[in-house]
């Protein structure tokens, strides 16, 4: 299934290109005319469009048809004061909406008013992450991470999925980690229905295979019998 997903992030140019080589006259003619300023590339087969509203600057390039934006494309959007980037997808296209699979950058204030860099690669149904998607959000002052890899419906995690965290201390010189089979209900994560787990840690596996394979002690392993006793179950 991982392989298969890769190979489907790999091929997308590819496979959207081969659509947008042969256009009609009618789809240049409907990129030209769309936004503030609309161009065809004859060269390269591809519309590049750029429009700005109050707050944002916004710019694709990439296949079109008389819907709009189709195949594969990337979108950009700027902050209309400062030209600021704020969100990049670069994936598939369909009705000038992402759909079917990409990768959407985004930076953003948080709740508390801190800087927050999210990346979103995996699969999307009218501009909303849907199915299995891989989710990494950095936060850019103190720069620890969270990585989020299941499912999401209508854009927000839900249900079980693999939670890894990455923790600094005050100096930015020791880093913990932390890995979770968390469930999330709307966006929301449950701890008391996440267990922490220690088989997912990738200290955990590296220190196994080199204990049992190589002879190499690591300190974090636990003996083999521990290991094999655990179990972890995901409903």
């Amino acid at each position: 299934m991982l392989k298969k997903f890769i190979l489907l992030i790999l091929f997308i140019p590819a496979v959207a290109f081969s659509q947008t080589s042969e256009v009609s006259n009618d789809v240049k003619k409907h990129c030209k005319a769309y936004g503030d300023y609309g161009f065809w590339s004859e060269a390269e087969s591809v519309c590049s469009v750029t429009f700005k509203d109050e707050k944002t600057v916004m710019h694709y390039v990439g296949g079109w048809s008389v819907e709009g934006a189709n195949g594969y494309g990337q979108f950009y959007k700027y902050d209309a004061d400062n030209g600021t980037l704020m969100s990049i997808y670069k994936g598939q296209f369909k009705k000038s909406m992402f759909n079917g699979i990409g990768r959407l950058e985004q930076t953003y204030d948080n709740s508390q008013g801190e800087s927050v860099t999210r990346i979103t690669i995996g699969n999307w149904e009218n501009d909303k992450a849907s199915g299995l998607i891989y989710q990494k959000s950095i936060h850019n002052l103190t720069k620890n991470e969270a990585i989020f890899f299941g499912n999401a419906n209508e854009g927000v995690r839900h249900g079980y999925s693999v939670l890894e965290m990455t923790r600094s201390d005050s100096n930015d010189t020791v880093k913990t980690k932390e890995v979770w089979i968390a469930n999330f209900v709307d966006d929301v994560w449950i701890p008391k229905n996440s267990k922490i787990s220690v088989l997912f840690l990738d200290d955990t596996s590296h220190g196994w295979v080199q204990h049992k394979f190589f002879g190499k002690d690591v300190d974090s392993l636990k003996s083999q019998s521990a290991f094999e006793s655990e179990k972890i179950s995901i409903r």
